[in-house]
């Protein structure tokens, strides 16, 4: 059994029902791995998926999401540290 987690990970589950087999690096299956890359690509850019957006800017994304479907959140400002006194 792999230590870590693959990069990515494709299985025939009728054949290999346990998942076994990773074949993500197998070139008969290459053609098929690269159509479920560019249709997970299409989702994350339908659905606005933050995955695509690197570290802190999609903190912000998700703030400024927040903010635009609920208006400004009520209480303590979620990017101001703890202890740090409210600007007036």
């Amino acid at each position: 059994m792999e230590k870590t987690k693959p990069y990515e990970e494709l299985y025939d589950t009728l054949v290999d029902p346990y998942e076994m087999h990773n074949l993500a690096a197998d070139p008969d299956y290459a053609a098929r791995l690269e159509t479920m890359r560019d249709a997970l690509v299409d989702w994350m850019v339908r659905t606005g998926d933050v995955g695509l957006i690197p570290g802190r800017d999609a903190a912000r994304h998700c703030i400024t999401q927040q903010t635009r479907a609920h208006g400004p959140a009520r209480g303590r400002d979620p990017r101001r540290r703890k202890g740090q006194a409210e600007r007036g």
